[in-house]
């Protein structure tokens, strides 16, 4: 379960990622506004950049998240109510991301943007999500005393609860770890509209997020 929620926060954090051009482009606008688009739900400054209607980059960002979250929960029985809360305490979680956006500095026909992240503890560890489990098996024996065997639906459906519960706690009480800088390249694609590199993409959700113990962290 781990390495499968570990994987779903990269993929969340990189649903939408659009092309932009112009004469007097923004290169730090548009690392901003991906950020926001993808992170904090805000689509107003990207889509501008990107000269794209505001519902554009919001109906491209809901259609591709909840695609990415029909991945994961392939072989998964959650209600429909389970799964719009789940979908939710994922988006809550994003929102805590902390981040800050430099200058722009131009080499050719190339941009590097520097962003400064501080890492969001997940703490999605062997040891919590074996917690979780553990805490699931003991509900459903509680709540269905005379089941001989496990009912995979009900089981799921429990796991899905406190899965919620645990992503909930992570947003009201988020604990960051030390800043660090991840240079951006931003540059032109075979089109000519400029874009940032999947690899870079990866490099931002994963300084964004961490799942390494955190000494001395902020909350």
């Amino acid at each position: 379960m781990k390495k499968r929620l570990l994987t779903l926060f990269t993929a969340m954090a990189m649903v939408v990622c659009m092309t932009a051009c112009g004469s007097s482009f923004d290169a730090s606008g548009y690392v901003e506004g991906y950020l926001d688009a993808n992170f904090k739900g805000e689509f107003d400054a990207y889509a501008k950049i990107c000269d794209k209607e505001t519902s554009e980059v919001e109906d491209a960002y809901n259609e591709t998240l909840d695609e990415v979250l029909s991945g994961y929960l392939t072989g998964i029985a959650l209600s429909e109510d389970s799964t719009a809360q789940l979908r939710e305490a994922f988006i809550a979680v994003f929102k805590q991301a902390k981040y800050s956006v430099g200058e722009a500095k131009k080499d050719g026909n190339k941009y590097t943007v520097s962003v400064k992240v501080e890492p969001l503890y997940l703490g999605l560890t062997t040891e919590s999500m074996t917690a979780l489990s553990e805490e699931a098996a003991k509900k459903y024996t509680e709540e269905y005393p005379d089941d001989a065997s496990y009912d995979t639906d009900k089981l799921y459906g429990i796991i899905g609860e406190l899965l919620i519960d645990f992503l909930n706690d992570k947003a009201e009480n988020p604990t960051y770890g030390e800043a660090s800088t991840i240079d951006v390249v931003v540059y032109p694609n075979e089109d000519k509209q400029y874009t940032i590199s999947t690899e870079d993409q990866t490099a931002l959700a994963t300084g964004i997020f961490t799942n390494d113990e955190v000494a001395g962290a902020e909350k």
